[in-house]
């Protein structure tokens, strides 16, 4: 149940920005699919030997815990604005509205969700942009904090390390505190959201390190690969396909990223980090695929006990 907001009236959606969601829900489904097919034709031009299928169903689930880890340090972020909603209300809205990233811009995802709120539960744009930018920037900095502590720790002087993981949770600890002053306009916040979704986000981040050992294991490519390295090499390839603004989803920069990490980092042969890389991205969107599957059942289930309680 949603609870009214503090900050503002019930907003009404924007006409053009609702045709625009339309459109931006056809798009992001056409190069969703085209990267789904993408995927498979890059896997059928090499050889690939699969030595336990075990585990790589075992990253499919892996990917699966990581959406919704995802799902639910988003319904943190809304919760410290003060828009609350259930679990089953944003489960049937999150990923669906969400399709349009797939559109070059990196934006057009966050505009349907905006879209999505607005018109389902009266969320104002303001609100629902400010929860995207926190949740985007918690996945940032928590992604360049793992960064920082696995790559750059050995390298440099033991202090240095502490201090740029000390600025990193200080800038966004200060950033939550911004946004959540202008949002709601006191001077009191507390601190255990944020606190439990930067954990979540950290989770999340230990999901696709999980995740990509177990695509590792399930190739048979298991010398020299730890966990911590691969978790590290996930996190840095989400980043720099996210910041890649003018492709659809990081889609390419993340596996050329993850590649060269896992080439120059855990040593792994070119040829195995890159296949890796392409098995990992098939996964996450198969992943996504179950995803959309399962909350576009969902939606037809509520409305359907909707319709069925209002008939007279």
């Amino acid at each position: 149940m949603t609870t009214p907001q503090a900050n503002a009236a019930p907003a009404a959606a924007n006409p053009w920005r609702r045709r625009l969601y339309f459109v931006g829900m056809l798009l992001g489904s056409l190069l969703f699919i085209w990267q789904l097919l993408a995927a498979v034709a890059n896997l059928r031009q090499r050889p690939v030997v699969v030595a336990a299928p075990a585990w790589l169903l075992a990253a499919l689930l892996m990917a699966l815990i990581g959406y919704l880890l995802q799902l639910c340090g988003w319904l943190l972020v809304m919760r410290f604005l003060r828009s609350t909603l259930s679990g089953a209300e944003a489960f049937a809205g999150y990923f669906l509205s969400f399709l349009p990233r797939y559109i070059p811009g990196t934006v057009w995802g966050y505009l349907g969700r905006g879209e999505w709120l607005v018109r389902s539960y009266g969320i104002s744009y303001r609100t629902s942009s400010l929860g995207s930018l926190l949740e985007a920037g918690s996945f940032v900095v928590t992604a360049l904090l793992i960064g920082v502590w696995v790559y750059l720790r050995p390298a440099l002087p033991p202090a240095l390390p502490v201090l740029l993981a000390a600025l990193l949770l200080g800038g966004g600890a200060a950033a939550w505190t911004l946004i959540g002053r202008l949002a709601l306009r006191c001077s009191r916040l507390g601190w255990s959201l944020p606190a439990a979704a930067a954990a979540l986000y950290l989770c999340y981040w230990g999901a696709q390190g999980l995740a990509l050992s177990a695509v590792c294991r399930g190739l048979g490519l298991t010398n020299g690969v730890d966990l911590l390295h691969l978790t590290a090499a996930s996190a840095a390839g989400w980043t720099a396909g996210f910041l890649t603004l003018l492709v659809p989803a990081g889609f390419g920069v993340r596996e050329w990223s993850l590649t060269y990490l896992l080439t120059t980092q855990s040593g792994m042969a070119a040829a195995d980090a890159n296949l890796v890389a392409v098995v990992s991205r098939l996964s996450l969107i198969v992943a996504e695929l179950l995803m959309l599957a399962a909350a576009l059942f969902w939606r037809s289930r509520v409305a359907k006990v909707i319709l069925e309680t209002t008939e007279p």
